[in-house]
Order: structure tokens, then sequence, then C-alpha cells
């Protein structure tokens, strides 16, 4: 169909398109490496990953780029975050020669190029995770025989940091989910929130 000054839409020709979107942030998790956040309000913002990760996966979508920068922090207290970017998703439960993603974050099989599916949202939730314990990105790559079990070991004992550790299983089917992961955390949201200048004010 070409449009000229004869045309008029009508209910035949029309489609309805729908588009949610957020107020512009300008956090991300990366913030929270250098904010005044506590260890508990970093937890609670990790179940919050987590969850969004849990649910992705019921609904048989794999993320495949979790990282810092794709979470985006909508409120420092209560604790608000909102998965974000998924351009590198697949709803596919095996996925062949595929290296998508960011390196620093990305699982032993997909750097290696091997088959891999929703456990690699995992890895990257446990980096991203330890990251929050240690308040900065990780220092290389993480491989097996590459620092990767003194980076494991080197976490404090906390929940989000037995948490981390159980998703940085080199093996793929060891690793914890997202769902049983938080089993491990229980909390509630408060009730008035901050904004985001006001909570990174003074750090």
């Amino acid at each position: 169909m070409y449009l000229d000054e004869k045309w008029a839409p009508t209910a035949d020709n029309l489609t309805a398109e729908y588009i949610i979107i957020s107020p512009l942030l300008n956090a991300t998790f990366r913030s929270l490496y250098s904010s005044n956040v506590s260890i508990t309000g970093r937890e609670i913002f990790f179940s919050q990953l987590l969850e969004a990760i849990a649910f992705l996966h019921t609904q048989e979508i794999s993320h495949r780029d979790v990282k810092p920068d794709n979470i985006l922090v909508r409120s420092y207290d209560p604790p608000d975050a909102m998965l974000t970017d998924f351009g590198c998703a697949s709803d596919k439960a095996v996925i062949l020669y595929d290296k998508p993603g960011t390196i620093p974050y990305l699982a032993p099989e997909q750097i290696e190029g091997e088959t891999h599916g929703k456990a690699v949202d995992y890895w990257s939730c446990g980096i991203v995770g330890s990251e929050l314990i240690r308040k900065r990105p990780i220092p290389a790559r993480l491989l097996p025989g590459n620092g990767l079990a003194d980076y494991r070991n080197s976490l404090a004992d906390s929940k989000l940091a037995k948490c981390s550790r159980a998703m940085l299983e080199v093996d793929p089917v060891c690793r914890m989910t997202a769902a049983a992961a938080l089993k491990l955390f229980s909390y509630s949201p408060s009730a008035t929130a901050i904004p985001v200048e006001q909570a990174t004010s003074g750090v």
C-alpha cells in the first residue's frame, strides 16, 4: 500500500502498538560500588536481579548479557532495580557457537564456544554479586586456572557471598539457579523511596 493524499486510516490497516517506558535513569549497579549502600541494601538489589532472571527463565528466555551496566537503579531506599538490554536474549533452550554478551561476565562455556543455555545467566549473576561485595569490578576475566578459585575463596562470608560462590561453578549443571538463590534472601522494601541523587550525595 502506498500512502497519498487520498489515504485515510481505517480499522483494517491500523496496527496498535504498545511501548512500555520507564523514567530516564542515570544510575546502574556500577554506581553501587562507590555508594554508601549497606550490605543489606546490596543484597536486596541483588535479590531483585535474581527475581528478574528467575522470571525470564520461567518464560524460557535467557538474558545472556547480565552485567552492572544493564541493571538500572530506580531508587536506593527502598532498593529498586530494573534489568534492561535484551539485545542478546534468546528463547532457545541450547545455543550453539554464539558468543553474545560482555567478556568479563561471560561464562566459561561461552568463552570456549561450547553449547550453552540458561546457566550462563547464573554465572554472570555470580560475577555481579561478587562485585557488589568487593565494591569494584573483577580484576580480570575469570577462568579455571586463571584465579577463579582464589577469587571465589576471597569473598567474605555473607548470604551474598554464598550465593555468588555457588553461581561461579565451572560446570553449568552445578551452578545455583536464580530461583534457588532467591531462597537465601527474604527482604521487604521500605515505604519511602529516596532519589538516586540523594542516596549518592557525599560519597
